[in-house]
């Protein structure tokens, strides 16, 4: 019994020590895990991104594929085409009318001098 008591200030000593251990190892399992309102945060935030996800997989999912963008780049290859024979033909049809327009010029000016 007497070795305890020579024990016991060592004893208390070392009962503090633990105390105070265990105060430090919580405080850094605090530190270390999410308290309930940085976990409500953050599911709100996995949340988001879920909508957000969902949205680009729809998104992706719309839109054309290579195939697609193939034909058409190939259509609008075929109406550039087609636009530049017209613009052709439209230059045509201005050289004719200002050959018709001379033409006609030409001819009210001798028949003016007729009267």
């Amino acid at each position: 019994m007497e070795t305890l008591k020579q024990l016991q200030p060592v004893l208390t000593v070392l009962q503090w020590a633990v105390a105070i251990g265990a105060a430090i190892f919580m405080l850094y399992m605090r530190s270390v895990f999410a308290s309930k309102g940085d976990q409500a945060a953050l599911q709100l935030r996995v949340a988001a991104l879920e909508v957000a996800n969902q949205l680009l997989t729809q998104q992706v999912g719309q839109s054309p594929s290579k195939e697609e963008l193939h034909q058409l780049q190939i259509a609008m290859t075929e109406l550039t085409g087609k636009l530049n024979v017209h613009n052709e033909r439209m230059d045509g049809i201005e050289e004719l009318h200002k050959t018709i327009k001379h033409q006609v010029q030409v001819m009210d000016g001798y028949l003016r001098e007729r009267k």
